[in-house]
C-alpha cells in the first residue's frame, strides 16, 4: 500500500507542479530526459569535481540533481508559457510525465527501492514500463505537434 502511496505522491506533485506552473508537459519531459542524458554521461565526471571541493557527497546524489535540474529549471524559466485555456491539453501528459519521473529517478533513491521493492505496485510499474515511456513519448510529442502553430504564407 505504501508503494502506491509513494508512487502516487511522485506523479501527483510532478503533474501539479506542471499545471501550476503552466508550463508545456512536452519540454518537461524533454528536459527529463536531457537530464537522464546528464546522468549517463557526465555523472561520474562531476561527481569527482564535487568530491575534490565538499567530502562525503553521494553519486546518487549528484545523478538525481543532474537529471532534476534541467527539470527545474524548464519549469522555472517557462512559467506560466501555456495560457491558462490550453492548460487542460497538458494534463495527460503531466501525468504521464510523471509516471517517467517515477521510472528514471527509481534507482537513484536506495530509500525508494526499499520501500517498493518486492511490492507489487512497483513489479507492475517495472513490467510496463517500456509502454509507460513508449506512451509518454507519443503523447507529449503529439500535444507538442498541436502547440506550435503553422504559420500560412
Amino acid at each position: 500500500m505504501t508503494g502506491i502511496i509513494i508512487v502516487g505522491l511522485i506523479v501527483a506533485f510532478t503533474a501539479f507542479a506542471i499545471i501550476k506552473f503552466r508550463v508545456p508537459a512536452a519540454l518537461v519531459f524533454f528536459s527529463l530526459l536531457v537530464g537522464q542524458l546528464l546522468v549517463s554521461q557526465v555523472a561520474e565526471d562531476v561527481y569527482l569535481f564535487v568530491n575534490t571541493a565538499a567530502q562525503n557527497v553521494g553519486i546518487e546524489w549528484i545523478k538525481l540533481l543532474l537529471l532534476l535540474l534541467p527539470v527545474i529549471l524548464t519549469l522555472l524559466f517557462l512559467k506560466e508559457s501555456v495560457s491558462k485555456s490550453k492548460i487542460f491539453v497538458e494534463f495527460v501528459p503531466a501525468i504521464l510525465t510523471g509516471m517517467v519521473v517515477v521510472l528514471l529517478i527509481y534507482p537513484l533513491i536506495p530509500a525508494l527501492q526499499n520501500a517498493l521493492n518486492g511490492n507489487s505496485t512497483w513489479q507492475v510499474i517495472d513490467t510496463y514500463k517500456s509502454l509507460i515511456t513508449f506512451v509518454a513519448s507519443i503523447a507529449c510529442l503529439v500535444t507538442s505537434w498541436m502547440s506550435f502553430s503553422k504559420s500560412r504564407h
